[in-house]
């Protein structure tokens, strides 16, 4: 078995503003998994899988199931993320667990669904891979997630809405907003 990008097991998990990929030459299993739930906000992320990936749930929450776990500490919010999907399939979450799933303001290049299991899901866009600019994490210019994305409620531990992005090699800058808030983990800059 291959192992995930990244795995937790705690009561509460915070993956913001981060590049997480496969390489091309090295599969991995998925790129998040959050084994045993816990209180979870995914945001701002650029995320990659490969076409030779060994798993296509990108982020599984609660495949180990969720025992002992509080209401509070089986909710997932994944907003505002990009997916670059080089597989023939994929699913962005794979709900396991039944917990409270919301996946919002999310953009696929590439093949894939947004949520599999228990959940609900609104403002996500997907995008041809074809129409990927190079190696920009960008929604393409005439893509419906411009200017696309919802206003979140703000939830115990946080924001909903995205206030940095990744930036290479490692860290974050300040997210400008143009206009309205767009799908995705990054703001497009108006024309």
């Amino acid at each position: 078995d291959k192992g995930h990008q990244v795995k937790s097991r705690a009561l509460e998990n915070f993956i913001l503003y981060n590049r997480i990929e496969e390489v091309d030459r090295w599969s991995s299993s998925r790129l998040i998994d959050l084994s045993n739930c816990g209180f979870s906000i995914v945001m701002g992320n650029d995320l990659y899988q490969a076409s030779i990936t060994e798993n296509k749930n990108i982020i599984g929450y609660g495949p180990e199931g969720c025992i002992g776990r509080t209401n509070m500490q089986m909710k997932l919010f994944v907003i505002n993320n990009t997916l670059v999907n080089e597989a023939s399939q994929g699913t962005l979450v794979r709900n396991f667990a039944g917990g409270d799933v919301i996946v919002a303001n999310n953009l696929i290049f590439g093949a894939g669904d947004f949520l599999a299991g228990e959940g609900s899901e609104a403002n996500n866009f997907r995008e041809d891979l074809r129409d990927r600019d190079g190696e920009s994490w960008h929604a393409p210019e005439k893509s419906n997630a411009i200017d696309g994305a919802a206003e979140q409620p703000a939830v115990e531990g946080g924001s909903l809405t995205p206030t940095a992005q990744f930036q290479p090699p490692a860290g974050y800058s300040d997210r400008p907003i143009y206009g309205k808030l767009d799908a995705g983990s990054r703001e497009s800059t108006p024309l």
